[in-house]
């Protein structure tokens, strides 16, 4: 029984363990890429997808919690300043 518990705690300590470059990496542009160039249907829904991956990189940036509510625009808005701008 105790193994069991064991194994249940490492395998949740794995999901709290992946940082925040593994996130990037994976759901932003994996996932997300796969989203935004395989789909066929609506461009809508890319955007919302996009536009909710600048958030999360902008979100990334401030020291607020995630789940700050009000935080969206500002959150957005740094992300494309941030990253933007490193480009030009």
């Amino acid at each position: 029984m105790d193994d069991n518990v064991n194994h249940k705690d490492e395998q949740e300590n794995k999901v709290k363990n992946v940082t925040l470059i593994e996130t990037i990496r994976s759901i932003l542009l994996g996932e997300l890429k796969s989203i935004i160039y395989n789909h066929n249907g609506s461009a809508y829904i890319k955007f919302l997808n996009l536009a909710i991956g600048i958030e999360y990189l902008g979100a990334c940036l401030d020291h607020h919690p995630f789940d700050k509510d009000k935080e969206s625009e500002n959150r957005f808005n740094e992300a494309l300043k941030n990253y933007l701008t490193r480009n030009i």
